[in-house]
């Protein structure tokens, strides 16, 4: 597991946001999400999986797993149409 530095931590900074609440925003948040997905489910920790999903699409609840938290993004990466 690379754990070096958090998952949305190493999206902001792929992405160049000056702050992680950027990654929500209409400009980073598709880019963000598709980032995340190039990362390998291995790269971060189950915790790390569910955490920035949750945040990312501001989920009231978290997935309870790293593959949950995957098809989450995913789905919302495929929906034709954005909530943001």
């Amino acid at each position: 597991m690379q754990e070096k530095k958090d998952l949305l931590e190493a999206l902001a900074q792929r992405l160049d946001c000056a702050y992680l609440s950027d990654l929500r925003t209409k400009e980073f948040q598709a880019r963000a999400i598709r980032a995340a997905l190039d990362f390998s489910p291995e790269d971060y920790s189950a915790f790390q999986w569910r955490d920035a999903a949750s945040y990312l699409l501001n989920l009231a609840e978290r997935p309870n797993t790293t593959e949950e938290a995957r098809e989450v993004l995913r789905n919302w990466e495929a929906a034709p149409f954005k909530t943001k």
